[in-house]
């Protein structure tokens, strides 16, 4: 599996639907929703309460963590 940050918009959007393409299981790090396909865990990378309980959803799933693409950015 390879989790980005930041997959429903963007590059990491499309870096998201290349990897499904390919075979690849991807799950989304996101306040907003992927496209459809790609899995996700609504989270806001600025509270640390979402990122404890996502990072307890994929520790708990029964496959093994290929990548992580740290893809989220914040606009000011």
């Amino acid at each position: 599996m390879i989790v980005i940050t930041g997959a429903s918009d963007g590059l990491g959007a499309e870096l998201a639907k290349q990897l499904l393409a390919d075979g690849k299981k991807v799950i989304s790090l996101s306040r907003g929703e992927p496209a459809p396909g790609i899995d996700f865990i609504k989270t806001d990378l600025n509270v640390p309460g979402q990122i404890d309980k996502a990072i307890r959803q994929i520790t708990g799933m029964d496959e093994p963590l290929e990548a992580l693409v740290n893809n989220a950015g914040l606009l000011s």
